[in-house]
């Protein structure tokens, strides 16, 4: 593993402020890395090797190769005990706020509905890490390749702004995507599975921490812990998940989806739905027809 760092700082790309920071680093050897904080969203994607950070509060969260990590805004972390093992990985720190604006215009130039669904989505993110797609993976490297170009190159901003949308995108995806039970221990992947076994069944968390031995309020904890969402907002998801499907492949009615993915009322589904989705249950189904339409 070669020792490299590089780091392209605010105003690296011309007119694309949303971009705070980027950087690639690769170490062989530990370092330190001492509190710090900023004032946009981190992201770092680990291509190699194991890092530990610590949070102001004390929390302390491992991350593995192929796996990226999100830090929001004002929050001041470090790497554990101040030291950063060996690894290879990109970051960037990105500026969305929630109003969707920036610098007089919208964030990366989109729709102003589409860019505050972004920000504020990024905003609701409280999982700190995850696995990397191959679109992520690509998309890093894609936008360091462009920031190394010694010279301007024709439609850089153009270019820079069009990856860095694609890339945000794709990490939120990620982010969004409930944990795979390979991703967490075998209590919560049981308790996941016994969360969502059948939709129409309505499991109180007690009744599953006393089924697998242990307090509901250290499953709780541990279930927040490992998939960033409550048990509750869990099963909110999956039962979302589960509808999307039937929305998009069969022709049932709102009502009769709610009752089979276990909301038990249109009204509920479609608030839960918005929620989850940005948008109501009706809107959705009619976006994904016009997309099958226009493919």
């Amino acid at each position: 593993m070669a020792e490299t760092r590089e780091v392209y700082p605010d105003g690296s790309i011309p007119r694309l402020p949303e971009l705070a920071y980027a950087g690639f680093q690769s170490k062989r050897k530990s370092m330190i890395l001492d509190a710090h904080v900023h004032d946009a969203f981190e992201i770092v994607y680990l291509e190699r090797g194991r890092v530990y950070w610590q949070e102001s509060n004390g929390t302390i969260f491992g991350v593995r190769g192929q796996e990226m990590s999100l830090t929001p805004p004002g929050l001041v972390h470090s790497a554990a005990g101040e030291k950063l093992h060996p690894s290879r990985f990109y970051w960037i720190n990105v500026r969305l706020p929630q109003s969707g604006k920036i610098g007089g215009r919208t964030v990366l130039e989109l729709p102003i509905s589409e860019a505050r669904m972004l920000c504020q989505a990024f905003s609701r993110i409280t999982r700190r890490t995850c696995g990397v797609s191959p679109a992520v993976v690509f998309g890093f490297e894609a936008l360091l390749e462009l920031l190394r170009s010694p010279r301007p190159l024709p439609l850089q901003t153009t270019a820079a702004r069009a990856l860095l949308t694609g890339l945000l995108v794709e990490v939120l995806r990620c982010f969004e995507t409930p944990a795979r039970d390979g991703d967490v221990s075998p209590l919560i992947a049981e308790a996941m599975r016994r969360l969502t076994a059948d939709p129409l069944e309505q499991p109180r968390i007690h009744e599953v921490a006393r089924a697998l031995h242990v307090s509901a309020s250290y499953l709780n904890r541990q279930f927040k812990q490992q998939c960033g969402l409550t048990p509750k907002d869990y099963v909110v998801r999956a039962r979302v998940e589960l509808a999307k499907k039937l929305l998009t492949t069969t022709p049932r009615s709102l009502t009769e989806i709610a009752i089979q993915t276990g909301f038990g009322n249109s009204q509920y589904f479609s608030a839960c739905f918005r929620r989850v989705e940005g948008l109501n249950p009706k809107a959705y189904r009619q976006q994904m027809h016009r997309a099958v339409q226009r493919g």
